[in-house]
């Protein structure tokens, strides 16, 4: 059972760090050794390779376009806070489940592949 505080609310158990390395357990559980492999063998292939290129080039994209958001947003926080503060509620919500999906997706594929 959650421990509360004293008044009334949940305490907070998992710090950033935490948070992050569920994260990270996430992607490598179901992004690197869990589905690469198959994928390799009966689908892609060598072109694997060429798809982590142009994934690593995304990704590092996405990061410039974060921290030009940083620079012109002086507040703290992910593409939730941004989006809040240039869009609105409504496209904020959006966002927040879409990364909420992500997540939700990425530890539904390990759970599946490790039943297997």
């Amino acid at each position: 059972m959650a421990k509360a505080d004293k008044t009334g609310n949940l305490k907070r158990v998992l710090g950033p760090f935490d948070v992050i390395m569920v994260g990270v357990g996430i992607i490598l559980g179901s992004g690197i050794y869990v589905v690469t492999g198959e994928v390799a063998q009966s689908t892609t292939g060598p072109a694997v390779v060429l798809s982590y290129v142009l994934a690593g080039i995304s990704a590092m994209l996405s990061g410039l376009c974060y921290a030009e958001l940083a620079v012109d947003l002086p507040i703290a926080g992910g593409s939730y806070a941004y989006v809040l503060t240039i869009f609105g509620e409504l496209m904020a919500w959006c966002v927040f489940w879409g990364g909420m999906g992500g997540v939700l997706g990425g530890a539904y594929g390990v759970c599946v592949k490790v039943k297997r």
